[in-house]
């Protein structure tokens, strides 16, 4: 398996060319860790700013639409046919670009882990972010 650094170049490589119409950071933390953040979009990611369940209160920054960290393993519709991730609703889009982004970050990884022996080993960690804690989304 190549290194996460050289896979992430790659990443930004094949998402510039695949959504030219959007800005992603890429980036590598600690060696085994990459990090997609969605930082400038033509039109806003979330369907609603309304969330899903109890963090609308404890994450104020999160329900303004600026930062939010999705769960890229439960990109999906809902029972009412609304896209969500963790607590987010998503337009369809942005959804359908999340999963892809998720298929092409993780290509090259693997998962070995076994919850039954508490066991857990993995090629490497990779998230989805839209906008960055201390730079939130742009819409252009």
């Amino acid at each position: 398996m190549r290194q996460p650094k050289l896979i992430a170049k790659d990443l930004r490589k094949t998402l510039k060319a695949k959504y030219p119409d959007c800005k992603f950071s890429v980036t590598t933390q600690h060696g085994h860790q990459i990090n997609v953040a969605l930082m400038s979009a033509p039109e806003m990611p979330f369907a609603s700013l309304e969330m899903v369940g109890t963090h609308y209160d404890r994450y104020p920054q999160m329900h303004s639409g600026e930062y939010a960290q999705l769960n890229h393993y439960h990109i999906e519709q809902d029972r009412s046919g609304r896209w969500t991730s963790n607590c987010y609703h998503l337009t369809e889009k942005a959804a359908r670009m999340f999963q892809n982004i998720t298929e092409l970050g993780n290509e090259e990884n693997y998962d070995k882990s076994d919850l039954q022996t508490d066991f857990f080993c993995v090629g490497y960690y990779f998230g989805i972010d839209i906008g960055k804690w201390d730079r939130p989304l742009a819409i252009s």
